[in-house]
């Protein structure tokens, strides 16, 4: 008996939502209003779902004995238990000496106060046939849509918005910490005291907290950080602005169109021998059809998957989507991120162009998809998520209709939307895949796809060759296949390689990513130097041989072969070398 026991208590609270919905409409043509269309002039379908999860435990009060300027005088026979609890009196009491503690023995623990959120939104929506947005940007058809928003739609006329994924956190943790008063505290029981803490009596009243007052609040509280109304605000923003933008891109890709429509009509005006003109006439109409022409690649070239505008945009979006929470220096990383990881992927095509990437399709991938991981971890996202997003986005790019020469911007855009909102579908299913990375990962991929140099030379060589517009249609096709195949299986087999490492962080991979052509080509010559060998070991250099040895092969063999085995080989040697340069 004789204890005494102090104790703060936390003020505790869980709140959890989970929202689902889904919504489909239907647009019927009852003739003869609608004579000579099909009985469905249109049909839409909406999924939306929000999570929050947020956990808040602080103590709001701390527990104790207080005591004013004449101080305390406390007597225990027994052990004294401080749980985030004090003993205190004032400053002048402590400078008077006042204060006295004699106990049995003294134990003492902190408490950790947190607070944190997590929280996500997301939004798919497509149709078929004669679908738009309504006010809230939800695919809408028949009387509720807003005039030009209509969606684009690929050759079978189903089109899809861009999905919107949103997600807002944060965390933030204190200690209340147990303390005593300045003044004197004796342990009467040594062997006690050693018993409960394993610390002599001596020790045990060094290592105590004196920073204590009654004159001021040590309870170090935790203020609640989460604000339901000022989340769902940040979605709606962050909504509107993702659905106004994919307007934007798809009556771009309308735009483009429409004119090359028009410099077709023009062209075939002016080729028409049958119809009387003069030559003047004939010059203008084909002036005209080449200006139209020069604005429809203009739009392209600046809109279009790769553009500079449309990269600036899309990253944006991924920055303004990517945690609503966070401050302005944390949204303009995420833009500077988001841009710089669809900057890497065309900057990987350069050095194919100028020869500098010259062997093996495997490697092209295996730089796109660190790229891509690389961008997802610096911008404090998962790695995982952002390769997973890929891969499934250039999974589904060969699942999809091959493209040809043919093919309409408002089919591309179509087609893109299709399969982003198929990736960010499938993240929201998974406990591990955050929705909002892999989407942005899996627009960055689709946007991005490549051939190998040698690759390139034949795909020329093969449409050089054909003669009619089918044939060459084919050959494009045939080769667009190929590229998004062997993308997926060395992006899949990096994954292995960087999840069987251990890859959780962006240091070794920003090394990797800064330099990869010398960090491959240089690999060989430093794993084999003497004083390498002496560093690392001989196992791992033997090791990183093996490994070297099975990206020889696979680059002399090319194809898709040894694309997921080379991926894998490459995924496991990037994060040796970038750990080895970062120390």
């Amino acid at each position: 008996g004789g204890d005494l026991n102090i104790e703060s208590l936390q003020d505790t609270n869980t709140y959890k939502v989970d929202e689902k919905s889904l919504g489909i409409g239907i647009s019927l043509c009852i003739p003869p209003f609608c004579y000579g269309m099909s009985s469905i002039s249109g049909a839409s379908a909406n999924f939306g779902a929000t999570n929050i999860d947020s956990n808040y435990a602080s103590v709001t009060e701390q527990s104790g004995i207080k005591a004013g300027d004449d101080g305390f005088d406390i007597n225990v026979r027994g052990n004294t238990d401080l749980v985030g609890g004090v003993i205190a009196s004032s400053d002048k009491a402590v400078q008077d000496g006042k204060n006295s503690l004699v106990t049995s023995s003294l134990t003492s623990r902190d408490i950790k106060n947190k607070a944190d959120y997590d929280a996500n939104t997301l939004s798919l929506g497509g149709g078929y046939n004669e679908v738009g947005k309504d006010q809230k940007g939800n695919a809408q058809t028949g009387g509720k849509v807003n005039p030009g928003t209509d969606l684009a739609k690929n050759e079978n006329k189903i089109g899809a918005n861009m999905p919107i994924a949103i997600s807002a956190s944060d965390k933030a943790s204190s200690v209340t910490r147990s303390g005593i008063s300045g003044g004197a505290v004796v342990i009467t029981n040594d062997a006690e005291q050693q018993k409960r803490t394993g610390q002599s009596a001596e020790k045990t009243v060094a290592s105590l907290n004196r920073d204590v007052s009654s004159d001021r609040d040590g309870s170090n509280s935790l203020k609640p950080i989460f604000d339901e109304d000022e989340i769902r605000a940040g979605f709606e923003i962050v909504s509107a602005f993702s659905n106004e933008a994919s307007t934007f891109l798809a009556n771009k890709a309308r735009e483009a169109d429409l004119k090359r429509q028009q410099a077709k009509e023009l062209q075939s005006k002016a080729d028409n021998r049958d119809t009387p003109m003069s030559d003047a006439a004939r010059l203008q109409l084909q002036l005209q059809a080449r200006e139209y022409s020069a604005q429809a690649n203009a739009i392209s070239e600046n809109w279009g998957a790769g553009g500079t505008y449309r990269q600036i945009t899309t990253a944006l979006i991924g920055a303004a989507g990517g945690n609503i929470s966070a401050g302005n220096a944390a949204f303009v990383q995420g833009l500077v991120v988001n841009y710089v990881q669809q900057r890497g992927a065309g900057y990987i095509g350069d050095l194919v162009a100028k020869g500098e990437l010259t062997e093996g399709s495997p490697l092209h991938a295996a730089l796109h998809g660190i790229v891509a991981c690389a961008g997802a971890a610096a911008s404090s996202q998962s790695c995982g998520s952002g390769a997973a997003g890929a891969a499934a986005s250039s999974l589904l790019t060969g699942l999809f209709s091959q493209s040809s020469p043919d093919e309409s911007e408002e089919q591309r855009e179509a087609k893109r939307n299709l399969i982003v909102s198929l990736v960010t579908g499938l993240a929201a299913t998974s406990a591990s895949i955050d929705p909002t990375t892999a989407n942005t990962a899996a627009g960055a991929a689709v946007d991005n796809n490549w051939l190998a140099t040698q690759q390139i030379v034949q795909f020329k060589k093969e449409y050089d060759e054909e003669k009619g517009l089918i044939a060459a249609g084919k050959v494009v096709a045939k080769w667009s296949y190929i590229s998004g195949r062997q993308d997926v299986l060395t992006q899949f087999g990096i994954g292995k390689g960087l999840a069987q490492s251990g890859w959780n962080d962006v240091t070794g991979l920003a090394e990797f990513v800064a330099h990869p052509i010398e960090g491959l080509t240089g690999l060989g010559q430093l794993i084999n130097n003497p004083e390498a060998r002496k560093q690392f070991g001989d196992s791992v250099v033997n090791e990183l041989n093996v490994k070297i040895e099975t990206i020889k092969t696979a680059l002399e063999v090319g194809g898709d072969e040894n694309a997921e085995a080379l991926g894998k080989a490459i995924g496991e040697i990037a994060w040796q070398v970038g750990s080895i340069a970062t120390g």
